[in-house]
């Protein structure tokens, strides 16, 4: 359970004490490895860090950290990971990986106890730090705004990291945004980064998604004060369409 003070930095200032922290610690450990710009390929820079990465086939999670015995006779950091049938799902494990290895860190500023967090808070540090890493914060906005947050485009300069990823992260920057995400018919996720409850989905999203999923091509469509895209992620045995709605001017939330 959280304590008082866990509580008061992370959940009643909307994790945004918890995000800037995390952007300082990734823009440290990608200027160390001499990284200056995407794509971030995590299993590189893992080796930079002096961390062995190993494929286990026989284990179930997706990513775990221990020590190992060194030639020397010292302890070797090493970050395990499980085959995957996508490149993006191994750089994600070794990212969030890389975000345990680095809890510690990030907790001592925060001036945090790690024990007192608990799994739950300190697994969603360490989801927050793979995103991060793969799409830094610092170099987001401005990649956002040269390719008019066109996702194909953004997902060609961070290629590392998955169309997921990316559209998580178009929701931690200041232009309001809606974004949806529906796998063969059904939301599975929708967030605004204006609210914390986003209207439903409206009849112009409706359409402009339908339009990209009949048609596997990305669909575009503004009235007076939204713009609507739709991006077919069709990738067998999942259709995926990536929906963003970009508030253009002030309107009701409620009745939106």
């Amino acid at each position: 359970r959280m304590n008082t003070f866990v509580r008061k930095v992370l959940v009643d200032d909307g994790e945004e004490s918890l995000g800037f922290a995390i952007d300082r610690l990734v823009a440290e450990v990608l200027a160390e490895a001499e990284i200056e710009g995407p794509p971030v390929d995590c299993l590189t820079l893992a080796v930079k860090l002096r961390l062995v990465v190993a494929v286990d086939r026989r284990q179930q999670a997706r990513g775990r950290c221990a020590r190992l015995a060194s030639p020397d006779g010292g302890l070797q950091d090493a970050i395990f990971v499980r085959p995957e049938d996508r490149s993006e799902r191994t750089q994600w494990t070794v990212a969030h990986e890389l975000g345990e290895h680095f809890a510690h860190e990030l907790f001592a500023r925060l001036r945090l106890d790690l024990d007192d967090a608990g799994p739950g808070l300190r697994e969603q540090s360490a989801n927050a730090f793979a995103n991060r890493l793969l799409v830094p914060t610092a170099w987001l906005g401005a990649a956002g705004e040269a390719a008019d947050w066109d996702l194909p485009a953004l997902k060609r300069r961070f290629a590392t990291a998955s169309h997921e990823v990316l559209a998580r992260r178009m929701l931690d920057v200041s232009r309001p945004v809606i974004i949806t995400i529906v796998d063969d018919g059904a939301v599975v996720l929708r967030r605004a980064n204006f609210a914390s409850r986003p209207p439903r989905p409206s009849p112009l999203e409706h359409r402009v998604r339908l339009r990209a999923c009949e048609t596997g091509r990305p669909a575009d469509q503004r009235d007076d004060a939204v713009r609507v895209r739709a991006w077919p992620i069709h990738e067998p045995p999942r259709r995926r369409e990536i929906v963003r709605l970009d508030v253009l001017e002030a309107f009701d939330v409620e009745t939106a």
